[in-house]
């Protein structure tokens, strides 16, 4: 792959939540994900954002995700961290 595709960068929102989804597939350059059960974790969110992009090839082995979630899982509008996870590198405490 050269330099200029694997500076590619893409917006995914990833939710249980049906109008989440309408919603977001409005926004420019924002590409929706629906999961199938309410995370309860920060390990398994960042987990379960990781696999679903693996899953549709958006990223692989060695590639950085940011990812960005609130604290209270299931509270609207609670966005209040960011993660930087390496794709492949995971421990208990990511």
């Amino acid at each position: 792959m050269d330099v200029a595709n694997k500076l590619r960068y893409s917006h995914f929102a990833v939710t249980l939540n049906e109008a989440t989804l309408a919603r977001v597939t409005l926004y420019r350059g924002v590409y929706p994900i629906k999961i199938s059960q309410q995370l309860t974790s920060s390990y398994e969110a960042n987990r379960t954002v990781v696999e679903k992009l693996v899953e549709r090839g958006r990223v692989e082995d060695g590639d950085l995700v940011i990812i960005t979630k609130g604290d209270m899982f299931g509270v609207a509008s609670g966005t209040n961290s960011m993660k930087i996870v390496r794709v492949g590198d995971w421990t208990e405490e990511q």
